[in-house]
């Protein structure tokens, strides 16, 4: 057992990672703690660090000549700086950076996509410093901190969608205040994955699909990060990439009377979808009810509700969409919009050329657009 850890009750070991697993690490096999700690990922005394073991699998199991130091916090989580600068081998980054949820650890990180000067895209981590730090990877597929201060030129959505999906009327208040009744099943669109817009870039009004009802749905977003197919609730979260701040935009002229019943249409023109800032993973955010959501509008805040108040909540909607279904790694999942949108509004409040929308969500950020007309 490592020093300073406690012996108390109610203590969890660290498991070997399956076969499964190891084989997602091509310089590491294996991984365990020397230590115990209680289910909350700290010991009944004064918990403040933890060894861990890197080892190969060769003709015996070999400890790595260094050890990992990481400092827990209160919460159970460690910041990528502090890996970053901590004295291990590449090794113990790649199998940090890409360790499958476990209840004794939890890394927190908010990764962002970025474009650097040269026109390269890349992603880091946010930290507490001078600046993001550059990772090799991405967060669907693992990465690898590198310790090199991300050098951004602009923030991109932090994901490029496989697969959206949108889920309607998931707020009871909102279901309320557009007239609509509140179905067993969640109800289900699509939205073009053309229709992604990164954070701080403009909201185009269509100029061929004409429209003059051009509303905003602030919305929690989850992003898939393993391939699912008849998920049980119990397990949903287990495939969460980790989660961010979307917008979807409608055109609810196209949605409610022109677009054939197919709400698809007027949620589908490009820049309808802005993603980010940032993509918090899994583990930083814990569970995703219970987030205050906000949207602004011009600095007035016209949505201010908790995710909590959903009607069927992100395992209840990836069990649901992955019944039958393959959701891919990078499916983006809207989970619907709490009351106060603009059509609800009396007079009805339409998005203009000129205004500022901001998605802000509890532990994640804040998405910012500006609304521009199609030929500004």
């Amino acid at each position: 057992m490592a020093k300073g850890l406690s012996r108390g009750a109610g203590r969890v070991r660290w498991p070997r990672l399956v076969a499964e697993e190891c084989e997602r690490f091509p310089h590491a096999s294996h991984a365990w703690s020397e230590g115990h700690t209680t289910r909350q990922g700290r010991s009944q005394g004064a918990l403040t660090k933890a060894k861990v073991h890197i080892v190969k699998h060769e003709t015996s199991y070999i400890k790595l000549t260094t050890f990992v130091k990481l400092h827990w916090f209160n919460d159970a989580r460690i910041s990528p700086e502090v890996l970053a600068q901590s004295s291990t081998a590449p090794d113990a980054r790649r199998l940090f950076s890409r360790l499958p949820a476990n209840p004794a650890f939890r890394i927190f990180m908010k990764v962002i996509r970025y474009e650097d000067p040269a026109g390269k895209i890349h992603h880091a981590v946010e930290q507490q410093g001078p600046g993001p730090l550059r990772v090799e990877g991405d967060p669907l597929h693992g990465f690898q901190l590198t310790g090199e201060t991300a050098i951004v030129g602009r923030i991109l959505a932090p994901v490029v969608p496989t697969m959206i999906w949108c889920v309607g009327k998931n707020y009871r208040r909102h279901a309320d205040e557009v007239g609509m009744g509140i179905d067993e099943y969640p109800e289900v669109f699509a939205k073009g994955t053309n229709a992604v817009q990164d954070p701080t870039q403009p909201i185009r009004f269509p100029e061929r699909a004409k429209s003059s009802e051009i509303d905003y749905e602030g919305e929690l977003v989850v992003v898939i990060g393993r391939a699912c197919k008849d998920v049980a609730r119990e397990q949903a979260l287990d495939y969460v990439a980790g989660y961010t701040c979307g917008n979807d935009v409608t055109a609810r002229d196209w949605q409610l009377k022109t677009g054939g019943s197919q709400w698809c249409r007027g949620k589908s023109f490009d820049t309808f979808a802005p993603l980010g800032p940032c993509l918090v993973t899994r583990d930083s955010l814990g569970d995703p009810d219970g987030l205050r959501i906000q949207t602004q509008v011009n600095g007035r805040t016209m949505q201010d509700a908790n995710t909590r108040d959903m009607i069927h909540g992100v395992p209840a909607l990836i069990e649901f969409l992955s019944q039958s279904t393959t959701l891919l790694p990078g499916t983006v999942i809207f989970t619907g919009t709490p009351s106060g949108v603009g059509m609800a509004q009396n007079p009805p409040l339409w998005l203009k050329d000129g205004d500022e929308v901001s998605v802000t969500i509890e532990k994640i950020g804040t998405l910012t657009n500006r609304v521009c007309g199609a030929h500004r």
